[in-house]
């Protein structure tokens, strides 16, 4: 009767604490030069700071990223982040023209000539939060240290079929190729583990990740 429990309006109020000390400037980081009396070192660091604020207002939601990471961290004490650099190409066919005419090249077979080239889609860093119960490590890791020290360190990726079905396609520079696999095969390995950690943090909801939608 007489305990009302305050555990948002505390996450609330400390949010906003975090978010005022963040934001509180125009720059979004400080970056200086380890020494000051080279110009080499000054040029670098504005540069690079020129990049990095860049970036954090344009390729990456950083304040929804920082105080999404400083909820986590208000939740479960502690936060987990996976760095990146977002980079995707896409094969299309373009119809070739000649210079002359302007008009279509026609193949033997009177079909329109075409050529295959790579458009760029994607290229930007990224920075993604991870729930805390799709990261996996040795439960007898050092605590001051887990992911050095941990034998294995594994990061769940929910995904949809389609999107895993569309990436098996692709062939990303610098990226291990993907096997591929049927929608089926897909399917098939879906987990029906129950998570403690999500069941708790959605409490009295179905769990979102068994919604079927086919």
């Amino acid at each position: 009767r007489i305990f009302r429990p305050k555990t948002r309006s505390a996450v609330r109020q400390n949010e906003a604490a975090v978010a005022a000390a963040m934001f509180a400037t125009n720059d979004l980081v400080s970056i200086a030069p380890l020494n000051d009396q080279r110009a080499e070192s000054r040029a670098s660091a504005a540069l690079m700071h020129s990049l990095v604020e860049y970036r954090l207002q344009n390729s990456i939601p950083w304040f929804l990223t920082a105080m999404g990471a400083f909820q986590d961290t208000m939740n479960y004490g502690v936060c987990i982040s996976h760095q990146y650099w977002l980079y995707e190409e896409r094969e299309v066919e373009t119809i070739i023209y000649d210079e002359d005419t302007g008009q279509a090249v026609l193949t033997e077979d009177g079909q329109m000539a075409t050529t295959k080239s790579r458009q760029l889609v994607k290229d930007k860093p990224c920075i993604d939060l991870t729930p805390p119960e799709n990261l996996r490590i040795d439960p007898s890791a050092d605590w001051r240290d887990p992911i050095n020290s941990s034998p294995y360190v594994i990061r769940l990726v929910p995904m949809y079929a389609c999107d895993a079905l569309d990436r098996m396609d692709q062939d990303i520079p610098g990226q291990q190729k993907w096997r591929k696999y049927t929608l089926g095969q897909l399917l098939a390995t879906r987990s029906q583990e129950h998570d403690s950690t999500r069941a708790a943090r959605e409490p009295n909801r179905a769990d979102s990740t068994d919604a079927e939608d086919g």
